[in-house]
């Protein structure tokens, strides 16, 4: 017998990550500074640590000698390696880690890490594991050196995960990539390259709409050039930058505007700009992130979050309110500010000041208000402040189909293998393009699944007993790697790779 299944999209707010070597953004360090308790207004204060390893994260309240925290990176069991202010570099035990001392040394580096320690930095640090190895990590930052605190030099300096028995180490620090006028928002991001392996880093250029692309590599990191997109009005303080989770746009946010930019994750090249007017969006801006899918965009602006979706005829007429503050104050005005997608799927959100609050969206691949907005969702131990951790999307890997997938550097994840010989199932044709055929004996009854890369069910439909072929229709299905599963009632599993081609 045949059933006949057409593919929707049925998005879970929390997704299965199928294996630990891509949890680098496990664990999110917020917060600042040694705890403390007033005694007289009962405000914490303190360093929190964010553990995705858990479901729901887990919240701990910490000592930390730092003041904001701006990227961190575990190791590949999800375990949190180290983290940056931007001055220094600390260690799971929340001490400077071996030689992680002294970033960015400067006028700027004097003023200010002597003191708090807190670098004057926006979203100027990135922490990207080296390409080819499972155990050096390459911390990407932004030094300033001149009185106006402007950002001119994108350097870099390589954490060592196995050195000081495990605790980590820095075998090399403060090294130049390039130096320029960059754009004074200290905006670092990443994704990356269509070969599996390598990395794109991308920092915007000051008083231009220009960008600076470099790449990482087994050998290192190499500039390569800057691409000018648009005039130089665009050049105000403040906003976001990020990669959509599959690397193909590029998105910089700013109280003016958005530019939104495709990007060629083969050649590092950008093109098709887009504009936002912020002249039809009142109270400027701040946060950009995009849903697991790719396709809603969300843009903060002070009180408000909007939602575009990038997959409609007409961009600026997919935008719809899904928040606008509730007034709610914890101390203080809780607006939204700056965004990150997080390891299980949602987007989380800053309240802006200094609060003990983060807003979170539930649904981000839903559309208007079924995306569920949750203002002051997560209640933090201490306060934290307008600055969200800095990362990239750690399971992206290769781009099936394009000249430049030639490592073969499949995906992150493991396919596991069936349990028993006693489940079957075939997949064709794979390379599948709009439908999909699974086939499995009579007499079994169970779920059949597909998920993405990140682990993200895509479809789920029942296996009746009598069923033998399940056809899926899969137009919707964008060029790329996913998993077909199949587990019975008795808890048996089968898994199969699929190839999408357009």
């Amino acid at each position: 017998m045949k059933s006949i299944f057409t593919i929707t999209f049925v998005f879970i707010c929390s997704f299965q990550i199928l294996l630990s070597q891509d949890k680098f953004d496990y664990i999110w360090p917020l917060g600042f500074g040694p705890e403390y308790h007033s005694p007289t207004t009962g405000i914490v204060q303190g360093g929190i640590l964010m553990d995705f390893n858990n479901t729901p994260p887990t919240l701990s309240l910490h000592s930390f000698i730092s003041e904001e925290q701006k990227s961190s990176i575990c190791d590949s069991t999800g375990q949190l390696l180290a983290y940056t202010d931007g001055c220094n570099i600390y260690n799971r035990e929340h001490t400077t880690i071996l030689n992680g001392d002294s970033l960015n040394p400067g006028k700027v580096f004097e003023e200010f890490c002597s003191t708090f320690p807190d670098y004057p930095l926006w979203q100027g640090c990135l922490f990207l594991p080296q390409s080819g190895s499972n155990d050096h990590f390459y911390l990407l930052h932004l030094r300033k050196d001149d009185w106006l605190w402007n950002p001119m030099d994108l350097m870099y300096s390589i954490v060592d995960a196995t050195g000081d028995n495990g605790k980590g180490e820095v075998i090399a620090k403060n090294q130049i990539v390039f130096s320029d006028s960059i754009w004074l928002g200290n905006y670092i991001s990443a994704t990356r390259h269509a070969n599996g392996r390598d990395w794109w880093i991308v920092v915007p250029q000051r008083f231009s709409p220009g960008f600076h692309v470099s790449i990482l590599t087994p050998e290192g990191v190499g500039y390569k050039g800057l691409q000018i997109f648009g005039d130089s009005t665009y050049q105000v303080y403040g906003g976001q930058t990020t990669f959509s989770p599959d690397g193909s746009k590029y998105f910089r946010n700013w109280p003016e505007g958005l530019l939104m930019l495709d990007f060629d994750r083969c050649t590092g090249l950008f093109s098709n700009p887009v504009y936002l007017d912020y002249t039809v969006v009142p109270n400027g801006a701040g946060g950009v992130a995009v849903s697991p899918s790719n396709q809603y965009l969300y843009l903060t602006a002070g009180d408000t979050v909007h939602q575009y979706d990038l997959w409609a005829a007409d961009l600026v007429a997919s935008r719809q309110t899904v928040a606008e503050y509730d007034g709610y104050v914890s101390p203080f005005p809780t607006y939204f500010f700056q965004a990150m997608l997080a390891p299980n799927g949602k987007i989380y959100f800053t309240a802006g000041s200094s609060n003990n609050v983060l807003h979170v969206i539930h649904d981000p691949d839903s559309l208007g208000l079924a995306c569920n907005v949750e203002q002051h969702g997560v209640t933090l131990p201490a306060l934290t402040g307008y600055i969200m951790p800095n990362y990239a999307n750690y399971r992206l890997y290769d781009l099936p189909g394009s000249p430049c997938d030639t490592l073969g550097i499949d995906s992150p994840v493991a396919v596991k293998e069936p349990e028993t010989s006693e489940i079957t199932m075939g997949i064709a044709p794979n390379p599948a393009n709009d439908l999909l055929t699974v086939q499995l004996k009579a007499g079994v009854t169970g779920i059949v699944e597909v998920r993405d890369l990140t682990g993200k069910i895509l479809l789920t439909t029942v296996k009746r007993t009598d069923d033998e072929v399940i056809e899926l229709n899969t137009p919707h299905l964008l060029s790329g790697i996913y998993f077909v599963s199949f587990r019975s009632e008795s808890g048996l599993l089968n898994t199969r790779k699929m190839v999408v081609q357009r």
